[in-house]
Parts: structure tokens; C-alpha cells; sequence
């Protein structure tokens, strides 16, 4: 017995399958996490070392050189980037896809072990896998008190926040480090014949803790411990640093300026207007952000009620918010899909039949969150979007199953008969349908980069509801409507009629009147002038390919979205003065203030756009990692706006006024202001130059800058080959060696009295405090401290520093970048969308520009990184996964209709739904993002279904003696209705989100655009083209079969009615009509019937 037949007539066994799928579904709902995006890892390797006070040239010739050719050979590495800055160098290693990150770690912290030409004054460099913080909120802690007030304070809230367990990282930014600075003058070390070797030594000496050894008793052992570690600025003071024979000492506060502060660098930062401290609160995979940020809101509302005065706190940067504000606009657009889902099938289908179509969606919907929570996977954006884009094709299949069911049980059958041979009759169109769109998404799981990762939670989310819901359509829907509709209630016309019913009735007689007197008349002249209507398919297909290739549909890969943050970066060429960074910082901040009344009257009821600004000097902080750079030529001021839903007027906008406001500043390097960006990170042009010669890769950057100044639109035109600070290089001379000095001697003085000599490092609670000994800050600001000091000879003779060495002055370059071994440079742009798009600045930049660039600069490599990387990546990995998606879809149709050609007619309907879905994006407005073509690809594996229900159709009419042209235009009409309730549904469940006009929507609206006017499109193309597309294929093969035979005969019948005629002969059944599957039915119910009273 067949197994579908059993669970038709054994309801109990169905329910309890549905109970526990709801109880089990509804567990795996409240317990997956709900986050703004999907958690994935990056695949990189980051190596860091610092290498105190050292300039980048120094950095990439002792840190970055001797790492990436200590690790160049490790198998499965993809590329290996290196960036050297001032005092620090860091390796970014990108792993193979499929690679075993933690193995590949191992495999470089141990070659990184085997460097033994690192300088002496480099850090132990550090090896870490990246992955990607997921930042819940910010808690900004201000007030007008001094930083040490501050410090503490923050370091008392993140203890805390820690022993509370809320979030997995809590990152402190915007304080200084503290460190105890000694400082002494050139003439006090020679007034007393010190040396800052002396000195540091001296600390050394008389600040520690040793452990001495173990004293054996009989009673037990004892350890042994000299204690005198100091720990306060005023500790280090009472050392002394030279005794003399008669008792006298002199003590380091007799010599030196001792500073218990913060380190020498110049970091401030302010919470609108007042000096503050941020507290950015981390959320590791398990944790779900909107409790989280529950958490962390109760606990600032409990802390502020016992701050001490002067403090405040608030929470901003809130992502929980964008988290909860899009799950509730999906789970809205969802419902109201749900419901007009309802509605389209109530119009065509009985009440109750519609009803348990319906019911089965959330069954599906329940079960896919299973399948979701077992996978590991998270409710985000994506999956969100997955579900609703499910709404409407989930139920494709149980409306063909249950259309069919439907049509039995007009015919007279019984509900079980009914549903038996209903679901018999369509499961294999059915299981081909779900098969093919499966296979077309399939795809979008091989999509290599952080996209790929970023989209991969999508098809996951889909394919499990699609089979989820073939199961339910196959198993459980047959079942219910055997059990709850009866024949009785579809067409007792005795019964008082509802309204509805009354309705659908009405609907139902215009859709034999439309099929009647318009589709079916249509049809046949399709068919008959079917080269005419393939010629005009034709057309319209080469028609909407114009659209594209002509700029009426523009194609922005990753378009901007509203934002609901501005950032400002502030960089000035390295050794800007702070305080006048300070002064563009302090300006850009009055700006933004001044934003409120300038769009006054596009907020709702009058309220402030700005939130919040925060602004940081001489420090850039990511927020999303933590991590920051510091320098006096640095600045970044954060602007919270209001939300997208309280104000008319876009973040585009309010950027472009800001600028305007804060118009030209003199001797700025760049100044970026930028907002929210979908897709990967990255400017909208970025060009890497490599080569060996700086100077050529330099006036290569300049060409291409000037080049990209030529567009419109193009702005914040700029590169990463950025001067540094003006560099005193030294050099020393050859006579110095005659007084027993060498380069180290020289090199050493000079670094202890200027950057300094670490004396000793402690651990003042939970702070690392460095001691450093140098010059007073006033012994350090001109080129003539360096001539005016003296250097030490081994024998304590002092000789002045012009004697021994000359002094050079030279700009460098702030950061220098490579990328394999060899320098590279990027060239940046944004690009106004407004004016033009950035795809069609590259493609005409690679057409005018490139050929010119080549020409001129032949040792330079270049290639475009980025965005532009990451799209042509996606792009070609997708076109790859779709070629061989359509060969598995063409295999899958092939197999179940036992046929080449007819598979050729019914993925003809694919190129029908592509122009579909680009005519859908000219009508809306909207240009071709990467999130539009992922909507193609899944378009592919639903538009065949309409034409594999039409073929089927035909099929078994020809196979039982129809003749081939009655049973093209009998398909049409007969197929009509449930390809019509199919498409409506799909695109009903989509409506919702393609009509949203929130900010949390923009993102997702261009895939939708695509499958629900490329269903729309196909389905109206394919009810009277793909009939004609069979007929013209059955005179080919016609025309072929009367020049082979000499006989002009119908060859598919005569296939078609073979293989019926082969498969009566193995299931041994002499005639299978309808009669004889109906008396089949009646038997099989009696014998389950005998079973159950026997």
C-alpha cells in the first residue's frame, strides 16, 4: 500500500505529527536567538607587534618583511596583507575557503616563534583568528570631572557589567593608559654624571618582588620573598639613585619630575559637549541581542540612581533597536502576506478547503524553525526575509495537491478516494516543482567571501520550509481534507449560502466566463500563429535586455540605504598640531548641533534630528571591533539621528547639508563623511596599484585621481599614500667609533631621551602601568634638543651629539601597505547616487581610462578591491551555481517526463521570468542590486513549476487518446486556475514588503521586486507561449519523423501512449481508466476496513 494512501486514512497518526511539530517548532522559536544579522566567521588571521616609537619604514622592514616571509609557504593561504604604522605592524592573513582556521593559526604562531631577527624593542607579536564582534550598545558615562574621575568610574561600571554577565565583552574607549613618567632634564644627568641607562637601572633595582626559595622546616616550608614592588608615583620618588661613602644619597626626587598621570599621548573625548568615557557592549553567537540590550538598559536605569554627582549615563548606538524594529516589520509584512495568502485562495477555493491550505503554513513555518535551531542558525534580517519570500511558494504545492483533491470531489468521489487519487494524480508534478526551486537556490549557498557567509542563512531558511511543506502537502493536507470537507459541504446548494460562499461562487463564474470568452480564443490563435508568438516572446525578451544595456535600469550592486548615523572622519597629514585638530573637531560638532533647526520642519512634531554626538580627538574608534588609532592629527565625531520613522527627510541629505555647513577646511587631508552602506565594507571605487617603485606607483595614483575627478558624482577623491611626519633622520659617523660609541649606543640614547626608557612595568590592579624615564616635555619640541644633547661613551664621557652623528630632516609616509610581498596603494571614491551610479563609472573608467593607464604605467599592476571585488566574486560564483543549477533542473524534468525536448520548453519560461524581473524593477524605480540578482537565481526553480503543471496535463491527455492539439488548449483552460492561484499567492505573501516604505525594508525590496514580477510576467507569458513553444516542438519532430518514415504522425502520442502502455503491463492492469482507479480505491478501502474490525 502506498504511503500516502496510509496516512490519508489514519488521522490520529497525522495530528499527533502536527502537535508535536507545533509544540516542538514553538520551543525552537522562543529558544533561536534574534540578532540584526547572521553570525559568521571571516577566515582571517591577524597578526600585530608593536614596536614602540618606531617610524612605518622601520616598522615594515623589522616586523612586516620578516613575517610574511617567515609564513608565505604555509599551505591554504589566499592572500596575505600587511600594514606598517607608526610604533605598530600588523599581518592580516585571508584562509583558503574549507581551510581549518585554528590549524592554519597554529601553523603561523609557529613559524612566527622561529624569527629570531625581530628588533630587540619589538613586543612579542600577537596571533589572533578575526571574527566579528557583534556590537549590542554603547554606554556613554560624562560629565564635567577630570579624567582620572572618569577612568575610574568606567572601570567600576565594566567590573559591574562583568560580574553581571551582561553581553560577552565589555571595551572601555576614549580613556587614556595610566603611566608613571620620570622625567629628567639634559642638564641635571650631567650636572650629576647619570646616564638614562643609569637611571632605568636604578628603578630596576629597587622596584620588585623576587621570590627566594623554600626554607624546609620540620613544621612545614616556608617560602621566602623580598617584597619591594612600588606602585605610586610618590614610591618611585624616595629611590635612590647614588649613595657616597659618608651616608649622603641622592634620590630620584632630587634629580627628576615624577608624573602618576596618563601616558604621553593627546586623547580626549566629549558626550554632547562633556568630557566622557564609552562603554561598548559586546554579544557573543549564543547570546541574543535584544535581551541583551534589556539588560544592559535596566542596568544604567538602576545605576543612575546611585551615581556620584557630576555623572551621567546614556544609551545610544542602540543595534537592538534596528534588531526588534525589523523582526516586528517582517513578522508584520508576514502576517498581512498571511492573510491576503488567505484571502486569494477563499476567492477560489471552498472556505474550508482554503482554511487547511492556510493552516498548513504556519505548520511549515514551525517546522522550519526546527530545522533552523538544529542547523545552528539565527532569526535575523535574512532569515526573516527567507520566511516571507516562503509565504506565498509554500503553498504552491499543496494548492495544486489540493486543486486536484477539489476537482475529484466535484466529480462525485468521496473525500478518501478523492484525496487518494488527487494526490496520486499530482505528486510527481509536485515533487518536481519543490525539486527545481530547492536546486535554484541552492547556489546562493556557494557564494565565496564575507556575502557569501552574510547570504548563506537565506537558502538554508528556504529550502527547509520548502521541504517541510511538501511534506505537509504529501502527508498531512490529504488527510484533512478526507476528514473535514465533504462533498456535501462543497456543493450542497440546500444549505443557507454565505456571503463568502456567495462571493466565490461569483468569482468562479467569472472565471469560466473569462476562460470562456477570452483566455481560451486567445490561446487558440496563439497556437495556431505559434511562430508569431514565439517571434513576439522573443522580443520581448531581447526588449527588457535593453533596458538594462541602455541605463534604464541601473545597476548598483550595493545601494546606499537611509542611515540613522553620520560619522565624520578627520584626518590632518601626521604631526598636525592637536589643538588645531581640536578646533575642526569642536567645529564639526557645532554643525551637526545646527542641524536640528535646519530641518525643524522634517522631524515629526517639531522634535531634534540629532540624538546624540559624540566626538572623539586624536583617537579613531571602530566601533563595531573596538579597536582604534590614535594620533594628534585625528579626530571623529558620531552623529545619532533620529529614527527613519520620525522624520521625511533622508540621511543623504542631512550628510550633503552638514558638509555644506562645515564647508572648506584649510590644510585638511581628508575629511569622510559617510552613513550606513549595504554590502560589504569599502568605498564605491577602490583601486589597489602595485609595484616595486614608490615613485611610479605615486604618479600612478595621481593619474588615476585626476581621471576620476573627470565624472560627476565622483567625490572623496583620495588615496592611502599618505605623508607622515616630518622625519630627523640620523646617521652616524665614522670618528665616533674611535671613542668606543656604536649605531646602538647612538640609537639607544637618543630613543631613551625622546620616546624613553622602560624602567619597569607593573600591574596596578586591573592596570598595566608602564614607568618611562625621558626628557621634560619641554626638553622635547625642537630639532635643538636633539643637537644640544650629549651622548655617553662606555667610559662615561660625555661628547656632544653634532660630534657623533648628522641629522637629516625628511618627510615619510604615514602607513605603507602591502599585499603579497609588494607595496600597494588604493585609490578611493564615493560616488553620488543621485547623479550617477558606480558601475557605470567603472565600466566606462575600464573602457576610456584603464587601456591609457596600461600604456603609462607597465610595472604597476592594478585590479579593483572592495565592493567591486567581493560583487564580480558573488556574481561569477553565482552565474557558475546557476549553469549547473539549470542542468540539474533540466535533469530533474527530464527524468520525471521521460523527455529532451519537453524540458527545453519548460525552462524556456526561465529567460521569461528574467525579463520579468528586469521590466518589475523599470516600472518601480528601482536599479539592479546584488539582492536583485539572488532573486533571478531563486526565480529560475519557481517560474518552470507553472510549466511543468501545463505539460503534465497535456501529457496525460494525449496518453489517454486526446488528440494533441485538443489537449494543448484543454491544459490551458484546464491548468488555469490552480497557475493562477499559484502566482497570486506567491505574490500576495510578497505585496507587504514590496509596498514598505521603512528604512529596515530597503535592503530586501529589489530580491522581491524580482520574483514577484518575474512570476508575474512569466505566468502571463507562459499560459499561451509555452503551448505554443509544445506545438511547434510536436511539428519539429513531426516534420523529422515524415522525412525519416515518410509519415507525418504524431511521434509524442505514440511515446506518450507506449509508456502508458508499458507501465499497465508491469503493474499487470489491463485497462487503467478512471473506473478502474476508483474501484481500485473502493477495494483497498474495504480490506482496511476488514483489517481494522477484524
Amino acid at each position: 500500500m502506498d504511503m500516502y494512501r496510509w496516512f490519508v486514512h489514519n488521522p490520529v497518526t497525522v495530528n499527533i505529527l502536527v502537535i508535536v511539530t507545533i509544540v516542538a517548532g514553538l520551543l525552537s522559536a522562543f529558544s533561536i536567538n534574534a540578532e540584526l544579522f547572521p553570525e559568521f566567521s571571516l577566515d582571517m588571521i591577524a597578526v600585530t607587534a608593536i614596536y614602540p616609537g618606531a617610524t612605518p619604514s622601520e616598522v615594515e622592514e623589522g616586523i612586516c618583511i620578516k613575517i610574511e616571509e617567515a609564513i608565505k609557504d604555509i599551505e591554504g593561504l589566499k592572500e596575505i596583507k600587511s600594514t606598517a604604522n607608526e610604533g605598530m605592524g600588523s599581518v592580516v592573513v585571508e584562509v583558503n575557503a574549507g581551510r581549518d582556521v585554528l590549524y592554519i593559526k597554529d601553523k603561523i604562531k609557529s613559524a612566527i616563534d622561529k624569527i629570531t631577527t625581530l628588533p630587540d624593542d619589538v613586543e612579542a607579536p600577537i596571533v589572533t583568528d578575526l571574527t566579528i564582534k557583534r556590537q549590542v550598545m554603547n554606554i556613554a558615562l560624562y560629565g564635567n570631572v577630570d579624567e582620572k574621575a572618569l577612568k575610574s568610574m568606567a572601570q567600576t561600571l565594566e567590573t559591574e557589567i562583568r560580574d553581571a554577565k551582561i553581553g560577552s565583552d565589555v571595551v572601555i574607549q576614549g580613556i587614556r593608559d595610566y603611566e608613571i613618567t620620570i622625567e629628567v632634564s639634559e642638564a641635571t644627568l650631567r650636572k650629576y654624571n647619570l646616564s638614562f641607562g643609569d637611571l632605568a637601572a636604578a628603578v630596576k633595582r629597587s622596584s620588585l618582588d623576587l621570590p627566594a626559595g623554600v626554607i624546609r622546616t620540620g613544621e612545614g616550608e616556608i617560602l621566602i620573598r623580598t617584597i619591594g614592588q612600588r606602585y605610586l608615583g610618590e614610591d618611585y620618588e624616595k629611590i635612590v639613585v647614588r649613595a657616597s661613602a659618608d651616608g649622603k644619597t641622592v634620590k630620584l626626587k632630587d634629580i627628576a619630575k615624577i608624573h602618576d598621570d596618563f601616558e604621553d599621548t593627546n586623547v580626549r573625548a566629549w558626550f554632547n559637549g562633556k568630557p566622557s568615557a564609552i562603554l561598548s557592549i559586546f554579544k557573543s553567537e549564543t547570546q541574543d541581542s535584544i535581551k541583551v540590550a534589556a539588560e544592559v538598559t535596566n542596568f544604567v536605569a538602576r545605576r543612575l540612581k546611585s551615581l556620584p554627582p557630576g555623572f551621567q549615563l546614556e544609551v545610544f548606538g542602540d543595534t537592538s533597536v534596528m534588531v526588534r524594529d525589523r523582526l516586528e516589520l517582517l513578522l508584520r509584512n508576514g502576517f498581512q502576506g498571511l492573510v491576503l495568502v488567505f484571502i486569494v485562495l477563499a476567492l477560489f477555493l471552498d472556505i474550508r478547503l482554503a482554511f487547511w491550505v492556510s493552516a498548513g503554513i504556519p505548520v511549515s513555518f514551525l517546522g522550519t524553525m526546527i530545522l533552523l535551531k538544529v542547523f545552528g542558525q539565527t532569526l535575523n534580517m535574512i532569515s526573516m526575509f527567507a520566511l516571507i519570500m516562503a509565504l506565498g511558494i509554500i503553498v504552491d504545492d499543496a494548492i495544486v495537491v489540493s486543486e486536484a483533491i477539489y476537482t475529484n470531489m466535484r466529480r462525485g468521489m468521496s473525500p478518501k478516494r478523492a484525496a487518494v487519487l488527487g494526490l496520486r494524480e499530482m505528486l510527481w508534478p509536485v515533487m518536481a516543482s519543490v525539486a527545481t526551486t530547492v536546486v535554484a537556490f541552492m547556489p546562493m549557498m556557494d557564494i565565496p567571501g564575507v556575502m557569501g557567509k552574510f547570504i548563506f542563512v537565506l537558502p538554508v531558511a528556504m529550502i527547509s520550509a520548502l521541504v517541510v511543506s511538501l511534506g505537509e502537502a504529501i502527508f498531512v493536507l490529504p488527510c484533512h481534507l478526507a476528514f473535514h470537507v465533504s462533498v456535501q459541504s462543497a456543493d450542497d446548494d440546500s444549505r443557507r449560502i454565505s456571503l463568502l460562499e456567495r462571493f466565490r461562487r461569483m468569482m468562479e463564474g467569472f472565471m469560466e466566463f473569462f476562460l470562456d470568452r477570452i483566455y481560451v480564443p486567445v490561446l487558440k490563435q496563439c497556437v495556431n500563429y505559434r511562430y508569431v508568438t514565439a517571434a513576439a516572446a522573443i522580443a520581448i525578451l531581447i526588449a527588457t535586455t535593453g533596458l538594462v544595456t541602455s541605463g534604464r535600469v541601473g545597476i548598483n550592486m550595493f545601494p546606499k540605504m537611509d542611515s540613522e548615523i553620520l560619522l565624520a572622519n578627520i584626518q590632518f597629514p601626521q604631526g598636525h598640531p592637536f589643538d588645531e585638530t581640536l578646533e575642526t573637531a569642536r567645529r564639526m560638532e557645532a554643525s551637526a548641533g545646527d542641524l536640528n533647526n535646519f530641518f525643524r520642519d522634517r522631524v515629526t512634531n517639531g522634535g531634534d534630528l540629532i540624538k546624540n554626538i559624540y566626538t572623539t580627538v586624536g583617537q579613531k574608534v571602530n566601533f563595531s571591533t573596538g579597536a582604534g588609532s590614535n594620533g594628534s592629527h585625528l579626530a571623529m565625531v558620531y552623529v545619532e539621528l533620529a529614527g527613519v520613522s520620525s522624520r521625511n527627510v533622508k540621511s543623504d541629505a542631512i550628510l550633503s547639508a552638514w558638509r555644506d555647513m562645515v564647508g572648506e577646511i584649510p590644510g585638511i587631508e581628508s575629511l569622510e563623511i559617510t552613513g550606513a552602506r549595504g554590502g560589504p565594507g569599502g568605498k564605491a571605487v577602490e583601486i589597489e596599484l602595485a609595484g616595486d617603485d614608490i615613485n611610479e606607483i605615486e604618479a600612478a595614483t595621481e593619474f588615476l585621481k585626476s581621471s576620476l575627478a573627470e565624472y560627476p558624482g565622483v567625490y572623496q577623491i583620495e588615496d592611502d599614500l599618505i605623508p607622515g611626519k616630518l622625519e630627523a633622520r640620523l646617521f652616524f659617523k665614522d670618528k665616533a667609533r674611535t671613542l668606543g660609541l656604536t649605531l646602538f649606543d647612538l640609537a639607544s640614547q637618543v630613543r631613551q631621551a625622546f620616546y624613553g626608557a622602560e624602567a619597569n612595568r607593573i600591574q596596578r590592579g586591573r592596570d598595566e602601568v608602564k614607568v618611562m624615564i625621558r626628557y621634560p616635555q619641554e626638553g622635547r619640541v625642537s630639532i635643538n634638543d636633539i643637537l644640544e644633547m650629549r651622548v655617553r661613551t662606555p667610559v662615561k664621557q660625555e661628547v656632544p651629539f653634532h660630534e657623533v652623528a648628522d641629522i637629516t630632516l625628511e618627510k615619510g609616509y604615514s602607513q605603507i601597505s602591502r599585499v603579497d610581498g609588494r607595496r600597494v596603494v588604493r585609490v578611493m571614491a564615493e560616488v553620488d547616487d543621485q547623479v550617477t551610479k558606480s558601475e557605470r563609472v567603472l565600466s566606462d573608467f575600464n573602457e576610456r581610462v584603464i587601456p591609457r593607464f596600461r600604456d603609462k604605467f607597465q610595472n604597476i599592476s592594478f585590479a579593483f578591491k572592495g565592493g567591486q571585488q567581493d560583487s564580480r566574486e558573488s556574481i561569477m560564483s553565482l552565474l557558475k551555481g546557476f549553469a549547473v543549477a539549470f542542468l540539474i533542473i533540466y535533469g530533474i524534468i527530464a527524468t520525471i517526463f521521460t523527455s529532451y525536448t519537453q524540458p527545453v520548453v519548460i525552462c524556456f519560461a526561465i529567460p521569461l521570468g528574467l525579463s520579468g524581473a528586469i521590466l518589475g524593477h523599470w516600472l518601480t524605480g528601482w536599479d539592479m542590486a546584488m539582492m536583485s540578482l539572488f532573486g533571478m537565481v531563486a526565480l529560475a526553480g519557481i517560474v518552470v513549476n507553472n510549466s511543468i503543471i501545463l505539460i503534465d496535463f497535456i501529457n496525460s491527455r494525449v496518453s489517454n487518446g486526446m488528440h494533441f492539439d485538443q489537449a494543448v488548449i484543454s491544459s490551458g483552460k484546464a491548468r488555469f486556475r490552480p497557475i493562477l492561484i499559484t502566482t497570486l499567492t506567491t505574490v500576495a505573501g510578497l505585496l507587504p514588503l514590496m509596498l514598505e516604505k521603512s528604512f529596515q525594508a530597503q535592503f530586501l525590496i529589489p530580491m522581491a521586486v524580482s520574483i514577484a514580477y518575474g512570476l508575474i510576467f512569466a505566468t502571463a507569458l507562459t499560459l499561451v507561449f509555452t503551448p505554443a513553444m509544445v506545438m511547434i516542438v510536436h511539428d519539429i519532430r513531426s516534420l523529422i519523423n515524415w522525412i525519416w518514415n515518410g509519415v507525418w504522425s504524431d511521434p509524442t502520442a505514440m511515446e506518450l501512449r507506449a509508456e502508458l502502455s508499458d507501465r499497465i503491463e508491469e503493474e499487470k492492469t489491463p485497462d487503467l481508466t478512471l473506473e478502474d482507479s476508483i474501484r481500485m480505491e473502493l477495494e483497498s478501502e474495504a480490506h482496511m476496513s476488514s483489517e481494522k474490525i477484524g
